[in-house]
């Protein structure tokens, strides 16, 4: 596994819960075209391309605008998809958990 050249492959079909992937055109760490590729390899991954041209990897946590759209989104999207599991009967303490620490995260972000 390590040492290769190449990274192993990963059988994305086996990640059922939803993936939500938010990119900018112009990111310069993740090519959009690899973002599709994994989104299409994802049985139920959400692609989210943030509606600015040319928006970075770093305008994530140094653009003025990011709060607008991408953090305030991904709340929404995080609040969706915890209202979902809660009808469901989905959620326990560690899905709470991990709902407040990616939430404390963005609020943070926002709040820089």
């Amino acid at each position: 596994m390590y040492g290769q050249a190449s990274p192993p492959n990963y059988d994305l079909s086996k990640i059922t819960m939803p993936v939500h992937i938010y990119y900018g055109d112009d990111d310069y760490l993740v090519n959009v075209t690899d973002v599709e590729r994994l989104l299409s390899e994802l049985p139920n991954g959400v692609g989210h391309l943030i509606s600015v041209e040319g928006f970075k990897h770093s305008d994530f946590t140094y653009a003025m605008y990011a709060a607008e759209v991408a953090l305030l989104p991904m709340i929404d999207t995080m609040d969706e998809l915890f209202e979902d599991a809660m009808k469901a009967g989905a959620v326990d303490l560690k899905s709470n958990i991990a709902f407040l620490v990616a939430s404390i995260t963005l609020a943070y972000q926002f709040a820089r």
